[in-house]
């Protein structure tokens, strides 16, 4: 059996992440068996208890001097845009064992290379993980979890309007 040298890179930068997140933050990271885009999900915890929201993330692993970004297949990155639940792409040097956070972010515009995939940049300085990395985390299952309760109660008040419509229909024997 072999276990090709890209094999062992990929593994060693989802565990480093799974531990830096663990031991940092002490949230649960999720590292998933089956990789279809998303390697791993984050829970988000306030103190000990679990606040019941979610971040996703896709680990990239380098062990390149000071590489600031990475490039990311198309179908990868519109299923991250379409995804539930926010996507951080997270890049990890195992070189200086550090790692660094992306969200990535719908509204932002992504260079397209030739070749068809997105490529990703990372701020050395500002995109670096740190314990107080937790709180961008935070902030993004916020937003989604608004998102998702506001969509919601646009799809209920749209189904309370066609309600009313039927009902004066029925009243009136006419069309609103």
């Amino acid at each position: 059996m072999k276990y090709p040298r890209k094999t062992a890179t990929g593994d060693a930068g989802e565990f480093f992440a799974a531990y830096k997140i663990a031991k940092e933050l002490r949230w649960p990271c999720r590292l998933f068996d089956i990789d279809i885009g998303i390697d791993g999900q984050v829970e988000i915890m306030a103190g000990e208890k679990s606040t019941g929201r979610f971040v996703a993330i896709q680990v990239k692993t380098t062990t390149a001097e000071e590489k600031s970004c990475c490039y990311v297949e198309a179908h990868h990155f519109d299923y991250w845009v379409s995804a539930e639940i926010p996507a951080f792409v997270v890049l990890v040097d195992l070189l200086k064992e550090q790692m660094f956070l992306h969200l990535i972010d719908p509204s932002q515009k992504y260079v397209r290379t030739s070749e068809g995939t997105y490529k990703i940049y990372f701020d050395l300085a500002s995109d670096l993980f740190t314990p107080e990395s937790g709180a961008l985390m935070v902030k993004a299952s916020e937003r989604s979890a608004e998102f998702h309760v506001l969509r919601d109660y646009n799809r209920t008040e749209e189904a309370k309007q066609q309600l009313f419509e039927s009902a004066w229909e029925a009243e009136n024997g006419e069309s609103a």
